[in-house]
């Protein structure tokens, strides 16, 4: 199962969740996506517009691969999990957040190689159909030196 979630944002994230009800029609694996407070109502995958953290921990422990957007609790979240993790920043450009945080925050996963950040959310596609593209280190740190590198990034974007 893959399983796609946008957060909570008030903010909507279309372009992700129109490409994954497309791609869901292209591939012989179930979708499940979180999806907010879109208006968008996907034909082809099981959706939900939000869900308690008991089932999106319940989501994301039966994922195959989880597709998320930037943000830092959905991406941690995936993380913790060790499953394989796809991340598409918002954009301000595309109305999909007041700024662009989320590419520099994912910046810092990528160096990490914790994550596959995609631009475009019609890229997505490739990756779960040639998983040998995939580079990741699924394992945590047991000092958790990546937790603490997130958080003292998060505070230099605060100051």
């Amino acid at each position: 199962m893959i399983f796609v979630t946008v957060g909570m944002s008030s903010y909507k994230f279309d372009r992700l969740l129109i490409a994954m009800d497309k791609i869901a029609t292209e591939i012989n694996e179930e979708v499940i996506m979180q999806t907010g407070c879109s208006d968008f109502v996907p034909e082809n995958t099981t959706f939900y517009n939000y869900l308690s953290r008991k089932e999106m921990d319940r989501l994301y422990e039966k994922a195959r691969v989880i597709i998320s957007h930037g943000g830092v609790g959905s991406v941690i979240a995936g993380i913790i999990q060790k499953k394989p993790l796809l991340v598409v920043p918002r954009l301000k450009q595309y109305n999909e957040h007041y700024d662009n945080h989320q590419v520099e925050f994912v910046s810092k996963i990528k160096e990490e190689k914790k994550a596959i950040i995609i631009d475009n959310p019609k890229e997505i596609l490739s990756y779960l159909l040639k998983k040998e593209l995939w580079d990741l280190d699924l394992e945590l740190e047991q000092d958790n030196t990546l937790i603490f590198n997130l958080k003292e990034y998060i505070k230099s974007l605060r100051n």
